[in-house]
């Protein structure tokens, strides 16, 4: 992959620079949305850092996992980290990516959280722990690039199973539990904004798909939560 043109102020390219601040055209098409793309990366980065929070904050402060699937934050790691590593060793823009650092550590310490208060943390807890963090050695070290690819290919496969599970779970109770209103809202403002500046930057036909699903499942959860949140109030 070639080399990208250093940017300045970290969101101009250096011809955007020009069109800019020198010859003050703003209203160039390509630069633009260049620019737009650039400062939306940083932004949903920075909204990274803190987008579970809320959703740490309410297990820790109800002391309960009540109605949420272990299994969505599970698999949210797991595809967290297979795209930070086939991104990062394709040499893509982190401003692209680089929420996904965040949103995989928030992710971890979620499965953690659910798993302490469902009194699961054991010896075979540790175990997968461990496992997990050979395994994501080995896909920045040591996996070949297409199998890599392939790995990324199922992301898909990988965010629907992660999220169906949940959305099934708060239909058939018909409350969304300890489920997070500011987290999953902030969740699909940031997958909207990750489909702009995928298809801005990078263009690679798998990030794009696995976003666009993330985006409707996201989407379809939040919906669920103001679907129920009279109902949740109550539990």
């Amino acid at each position: 992959m070639a080399a990208a043109s250093p940017l300045i102020w970290g969101v101009l390219r250096p011809e955007c620079y020009t069109k800019f601040i020198e010859q003050h055209d703003f209203f160039d098409e390509v630069c633009l949305k260049a620019t737009i793309s650039k400062l939306l990366g940083i932004g949903v980065i920075l909204g990274a850092v803190l987008v579970k929070v809320p959703q740490i904050l309410k297990i820790l402060v109800s002391k309960s996992a009540q109605n949420i699937s272990p299994l969505m934050f599970l698999l949210e790691a797991i595809g967290y980290m297979i795209s930070v590593a086939y991104q990062f060793r394709r040499g893509y823009s982190f401003t692209t990516y680089g929420e996904l650092v965040f949103l995989l550590i928030q992710s971890f310490i979620l499965v953690c959280l659910v798993e302490h208060y469902n009194n699961r943390v054991n010896a075979s807890f540790v175990l997968g722990v461990a496992v997990f963090g050979g395994w994501s050695y080995w896909l920045f070290f040591g996996i070949d690039d297409q199998l890599l690819l392939t790995f990324q290919k199922s992301l898909v496969i990988i965010t629907i199973l992660s999220r169906v599970p949940q959305i099934i779970a708060n239909q058939k109770n018909g409350s969304t539990g300890q489920l997070s209103f500011i987290t999953c809202f902030l969740n699909v403002g940031g997958n909207f904004a990750r489909v702009f500046t995928t298809i801005q930057e990078v263009g690679d036909q798998s990030v794009l798909t696995n976003h666009l699903v993330s985006t409707a499942l996201n989407t379809t959860i939040l919906l669920q939560i103001l679907l129920f949140w009279n109902q949740t109030k109550k539990t």
